[in-house]
C-alpha cells in the first residue's frame, strides 16, 4: 500500500506541475506584461486575475478584480476599491500606465486551455466592440499587442526612462 501511495503521489505531483490548465492565462498575461512594460509601469487588468497569480509573473505593480469579488485588488499590497464589473475600472485609469485587456479571438488560438473556442465569460476577456475596450482605443496613446492580449498605453512612466 505505501508503494501505491507513492506511484499515486508522484503521478499526480507530474500531473499538477507540468499541466497549465485554467492558469495558464494568467501566467501568459504576466508573461506579456513583463516582456511589453517598464519595470516602474502600473498596469491594471480586465482580466480574471485569480489570487495575484498575474502579477507573480509580470513583477509589476498591478491591479485586478479576482473571480466573485466585487472589488479592485491592489498588488501587492491587497488594498480593495470598489469595482462591481468590468466597466467600472474606467474611474482607476489615471492611477495606472497601461491596461491589459484580454482579446478573445486571439485567446482561442493562442491559449491552449480555450482548446479553439473563444473564453467562458469568467475570464472576462473583452471583445472590440465592449465599450470599456472603445474608450481604451479612443483614450489609449498607444497599443500593443502579445498573444491573447492587448496592452493599451495610458500615458508614459517617465521613471522607466524607456525610449518612447
Amino acid at each position: 500500500l505505501l508503494a501505491l501511495a507513492g506511484v499515486q503521489t508522484v503521478w499526480v505531483m507530474a500531473n499538477r506541475l507540468t499541466r497549465e490548465g485554467a492558469a495558464e492565462v494568467g501566467y501568459r498575461a504576466g508573461l506579456a506584461i513583463r516582456e511589453r512594460t517598464g519595470p516602474r509601469d502600473r498596469v491594471l487588468l480586465t482580466i480574471a486575475d485569480a489570487r495575484q497569480f498575474t502579477p507573480y509573473y509580470a513583477e509589476r505593480y498591478t491591479a485586478g478584480v479576482e473571480p466573485g469579488e466585487p472589488s479592485l485588488m491592489i498588488h501587492p499590497s491587497g488594498d480593495r476599491r470598489p469595482a462591481p464589473d468590468v466597466e467600472s475600472l474606467e474611474q482607476y485609469f489615471g492611477e495606472f500606465d497601461l491596461v491589459l485587456v484580454g482579446d478573445p479571438e486571439k485567446a482561442a488560438t493562442e491559449i491552449r486551455f480555450f482548446g479553439g473556442r473563444p473564453p467562458p465569460p469568467e475570464f472576462r476577456f473583452l471583445e472590440r466592440s465592449h465599450p470599456l475596450r472603445r474608450k481604451l482605443e479612443e483614450r489609449a496613446i498607444s497599443q500593443v499587442s502579445s498573444g491573447a492580449f492587448v496592452l493599451y498605453r495610458l500615458r508614459w512612466n517617465p521613471s522607466n526612462n524607456l525610449v518612447r
